[in-house]
């Protein structure tokens, strides 16, 4: 059963709760102490599925771990929010100097994908949510038809192409929960990658994302929604140490003009801590070369106690 519907069953749960308790009022801005403690069950449900998935290999465990975030329920509220072009002039820098046509995986909305095609590169953008393509389409609308969209499995696509650059931006790997689950992953995108070319992985620097996880509420900001609405973001995270994965919540309040909560919204989040270590074995077993490890997108060399990412720019053999 695919974690996020799990995720769904246990909140109905949680809310059925509530609602004895509190009444029929509860669900305009309330429960984050409900939530969190879903948090907490996302991360040993996400062990349990991962374990029972190695021990049997059933075909829905092992879908639940390429779609463990319900990426599709904040769709509306994604461009809102997740605004940064940090990462845009290096990802441009790498397009021009491998060449297209190019191959986006875990594209979102289109953060990259938009600007890359407006460079004038040819792109296929893939993604498993749905939603989150919905909205790319909707950018693109009939102006860049040099850009093909594909709901697909990062594990499991079969484009039968190969392209001189490929990437995972915005440190979306880390979705994908195991090692086996990034395996295949792995491997299913060195085939799409041609003989010389380039595959750029971006991470987060496991230690410095461990130092920045906090356990109380924190803002991610106020952005604007639609006229009279605006979006509020904040969320938690809590560190699960022996497995190297982070679990937290988001959450995202409608308020008007006047600053009142419309509507409430709680995310699970989880993804792992990948190492670097990790990353080499990975990249050996699928057929690449590390060429170059940023430290940053400005192109600093990789220092493990100080660097907030983790940049591979992976060659094909």
């Amino acid at each position: 059963m695919p974690t996020h519907v799990r995720i769904a069953r246990a909140a109905g749960a949680w809310k059925d709760r509530f609602r004895a308790i509190a009444g029929e009022d509860w669900s305009r801005c309330s429960l984050p102490t409900v939530w969190w403690g879903l948090a907490s069950w996302v991360v040993a449900d996400s062990r349990r599925t991962e374990q029972g998935a190695a021990v049997t290999g059933d075909a829905d465990q092992q879908a639940a771990l390429a779609k463990n975030i319900d990426w599709d329920s904040v769709a509306r509220y994604y461009d809102a929010y997740v605004r940064t072009d940090v990462d845009l002039s290096f990802f441009l820098q790498q397009a021009r100097a491998a060449g297209g046509p190019i191959l986006e995986v875990m594209c979102g909305t289109g953060r990259l994908t938009v600007p890359l095609a407006e460079a004038g590169f040819s792109v296929t953008a893939l993604d498993s949510s749905a939603e989150l393509l919905a909205r790319l389409r909707s950018k693109l609308a009939d102006r860049h038809p040099q850009v093909r969209v594909i709901e697909a499995d990062a594990r499991t696509f079969d484009l039968g192409q190969q392209f001189p650059f490929v990437f995972v931006g915005f440190h979306s790997f880390a979705e994908l929960l195991g090692r086996s689950a990034r395996s295949r992953a792995m491997a299913t995108i060195g085939k799409h990658v041609a003989s010389g070319g380039r595959f750029v992985l971006t991470l987060h620097n496991p230690p410095i994302r461990v130092a920045a996880a906090h356990a109380d509420w924190r803002s991610m900001g106020r952005f604007a929604l639609e006229p009279g609405v605006s979006l509020e973001v904040t969320s938690r995270w809590n560190v699960d140490r022996e497995v190297a994965r982070i679990a937290g919540v988001q959450r995202y309040r409608e308020l008007d003009e006047r600053g009142h909560c419309m509507k409430e919204l709680y995310l699970p989040i989880v993804f792992d801590l990948i190492t670097p270590a990790e990353v080499r074995d990975l990249a050996e077993e699928a057929g690449f070369e590390i060429a170059d490890v940023f430290g940053d997108y400005a192109g600093a060399s990789f220092d493990g106690s100080r660097s907030p990412f983790a940049i591979f720019n992976l060659l094909r053999r």
